[in-house]
């Protein structure tokens, strides 16, 4: 298998480990379990209806806010809970609960990740190879974008200044209808943040993915190591 299909396959793997507990925190491990999602969920749409029907009261929409605010870390803490029990084995062993609270799930991941990589028969040295696979598989660093380039940015900020009274000088601003090109501006500047965005996660995506590698194959070197040694024991005490 080439180092692309190598890397498109590991990428894959990792994003089938995400902790998979949304509809199992609504129906398996009994009322005790399940009981926090569903009074979250009942909660939000109890805020929803009430927002809904009383929306011209001046503080309805900062109370909206701030309802919204608790019920996500209150689903937080919900799932954090269900995942320490549906994985408690995991969370014992790797002692899951001496980390702080939101890099838990991220950690959970990682143990399904390298259990799956066990699974499918990699040891220490293939994992290192697809850790060195992983640095070598994306483009490299750009140093530096074109147009953080001084004269590019005096340049493109005389075309906004020009650009600015250009259109103030348009029918549509003079009679009153510039929010016209305030919305524009404000829908491309959302899609560019979005692409943006979408491209560092994407970055930074594969640099985690490239860390689980590398603590993958020391963890299961380490393993390898002490499962060893008790039977290098065993065979010096029986040659004796």
């Amino acid at each position: 298998m080439t180092v692309l299909a190598t890397w498109a396959e590991i990428r894959s793997l990792y994003r089938r480990c995400q902790p998979g507990v949304f509809k199992a925190s609504f129906t398996h491990g009994g009322l005790r379990m399940v009981w926090p999602s569903w009074v979250l969920t009942l909660a939000v749409g109890i805020l929803l209806v009430g927002t809904w029907f009383n929306s011209q009261s001046p503080l309805q929409g900062l109370a909206a806010m701030a309802g919204a605010l608790l019920a996500l870390f209150g689903m937080l803490l919900a799932r954090e809970r269900y995942c320490a029990w549906y994985y408690r084995d995991i969370y014992a062993r790797e002692t899951l609960n001496r980390y702080g609270f939101l890099r838990r799930e991220e950690l959970l991941r990682y143990v399904l990740f390298r259990n799956a990589l066990v699974e499918r028969g990699f040891n220490a040295a293939s994992i290192q190879e697809l850790a060195r696979i992983a640095e070598i598989a994306g483009p490299p660093p750009q140093e530096r974008w074109v147009s953080q380039n001084l004269v590019i940015v005096m340049l493109v900020s005389a075309i906004v200044s020009l650009s600015t009274d250009v259109i103030k000088l348009t029918d549509t601003w003079i009679a009153g209808k510039g929010i016209v090109f305030v919305l524009a501006l404000a829908t491309v500047t959302y899609v560019v943040l979005a692409l943006l965005d979408g491209i560092r996660s994407n970055q930074h995506r594969d640099r985690v993915i490239g860390r689980c590698l590398e603590r993958a194959a020391l963890d299961i070197a380490r393993t390898q190591a002490a499962h060893r040694a008790p039977l290098a024991s065993v065979e010096n005490a029986t040659t004796q």
